[in-house]
């Protein structure tokens, strides 16, 4: 059978397609939103350790060094995020939620869930920036002590 009239097919297969549109437009959004962010939060985080150093080229201080607790030897100074902090406190990153048309959330931005097992509607921004600089030690007096040597070592050890 063969139907002569076709008046309305091309707006019958928009209307079909339009949940696609909205879900694709609503994803480049939300993922180009999250990359403008990570930018942002790299930009930031930049220009804070570089106030931190206070255009110093010796870094970390001796200052910072004295505060750390278990090392013997720093060879580089960096800011950024970890999973978990010292006192263990969670740190707070920016989260862009993909949302979904079907389902519950299988997670929150705070936390990720059992069931959401390596899955996530949300993507978590972190970022780190840091500088290989000086080798420090503890010499024998106990006292931090810079290590002059030709070839550069941006490692920490315990």
């Amino acid at each position: 059978m063969r139907f002569r009239n076709k008046k309305g097919q091309s707006v019958f297969e928009f209307i079909v397609f339009i949940p696609f549109l909205l879900l694709l437009l609503q994803t480049f959004l939300k993922v180009g939103g999250a990359i403008n962010g990570s930018i942002n939060q790299q930009k930031h985080l930049r220009g804070y350790y570089y106030y931190k150093l206070k255009n110093s080229s010796y870094f970390p201080s001796i200052n910072d060094l004295k505060q750390l607790g278990g090392m013997t030897q720093v060879g580089y100074s960096a800011f950024g995020w970890s999973e978990e902090l010292v006192n263990g406190r969670q740190p707070k990153a920016p989260c862009y939620q993909l949302n979904s048309f079907f389902g519950q959330p299988i997670d929150t931005c705070q936390e990720v869930t059992e069931r959401a097992e390596g899955k996530s509607q949300f993507i978590r921004v972190y970022s780190v920036y840091g500088l290989c600089g000086s080798v420090y030690t503890i010499g024998e007096s106990g006292n931090w002590q810079a290590v002059l040597s030709s070839a550069p070592n941006c490692a920490n050890s315990n």
